[in-house]
């Protein structure tokens, strides 16, 4: 089915282009080798975020010239606060490094990677990869751009209970579940006891194919609005463009058919997990692992991840 969009406002695609150019151009041929694959390599879908061996040009393994061209490309798919966390979560293995020493935690374990020609006016992507961090982002045409699958994660998320960054993320699912009365949070509650992980990372993107937990139309003015301010804040670590973007699509689609679910317990420190599910998103939140102070996020739209639905009509429409 053919997907109703809007062009894109502003500059973003100019200057993802710009800056894509500009790391590669900073890159000796090496490097260069590692950080470009072409646009088809089964590499474009090998995504991650467990510290382990991954395509692309890690921040290690660049002059300080190209890790500030790389970070320069990151900036211009997220908004400043979108940007600061990912910072965040770099910084957060330094801290890993010092509380779980032997295990492989690096700042430098972050590796950027290219799919397909910037320059060549066709569908193109590239990538930031690693531990807790990996976000896609598919150049579909001059007006498209997709930004899943999304995942940013935290390790502590918090220290004396104040968080570090992915704070918001548990804080208002939390409100609004105290906010239900009790028959709409039994609707909410789909497990006394949190799943240890997401249910649709790596390879497992469709795993969650049917909305469960509390619909959307059974829900008060009041906690419709905390739903949408929780999607909000999934959506503004995005550029403003990107996360208008998605916003839209949602709303298009209809707000009518999300679903709010819940499972673990309700206070905090205690293991718990949520997923927001419609007919343009997965959002699934774990936080079961080091006394609940360990958060793994995660963001899809199995038909667009990775631009698949879109580069079909792009491709189909160029014939």
């Amino acid at each position: 089915m053919a997907q109703s969009r809007e062009p894109l406002a502003g500059n973003l695609n100019r200057d993802m282009i710009a800056e894509a150019i500009a790391f590669l151009d900073s890159l000796d041929h090496v490097r260069r080798k590692m950080a470009l694959y072409s646009f088809d390599a089964g590499e474009r879908f090998d995504w991650h975020y467990v510290p382990r061996s991954r395509p692309g040009l890690h921040l290690r393994d660049m002059e300080p010239g190209q890790r500030q061209a790389a970070m320069a490309l990151l900036r211009t798919g997220l908004s400043d606060s979108g940007f600061a966390c990912a910072q965040g979560i770099m910084a957060l293995e330094d801290v890993l490094k010092i509380r779980e020493p032997g295990e492989d935690y690096d700042p430098g374990n972050f590796a950027f990677v290219l799919f397909g020609n910037p320059e060549a006016g066709a569908p193109w992507s590239w990538r930031v990869d690693g531990h807790h961090l990996s976000i896609t982002f598919t150049i579909v045409d001059d007006e498209t751009v997709i930004a899943l699958p999304h995942f940013m994660g935290a390790s502590p998320s918090a220290f004396d209970r104040v968080h570090t960054v992915l704070g918001a993320e548990e804080t208002l699912a939390r409100l609004l579940m105290h906010d239900l009365d009790d028959s709409h949070r039994a609707s909410a509650l789909i497990a006394a006891d949190a799943p240890a992980e997401i249910l649709t990372g790596p390879g497992r993107e469709h795993a969650l194919r049917r909305p469960t937990g509390l619909i959307w139309t059974a829900m008060t003015d009041s906690q419709r609005a905390m739903l949408l301010e929780l999607v909000g804040v999934y959506a503004e670590r995005l550029r403003p463009e990107l996360a208008r973007f998605e916003l839209d699509r949602l709303r298009t689609a209809g707000t009518e058919a999300l679903h709010f679910a819940w499972a673990g317990g309700l206070e905090s420190g205690q293991p718990h997990y949520y997923r927001i599910h419609g007919p343009t998103m997965v959002i699934e939140y774990d936080n079961t692992q080091n006394h609940a102070n360990h958060i793994h996020t995660v963001w899809h739209d199995p038909a667009l991840n990775f631009g698949r639905d879109l580069l079909g009509e792009h491709y189909g429409s160029a014939h």
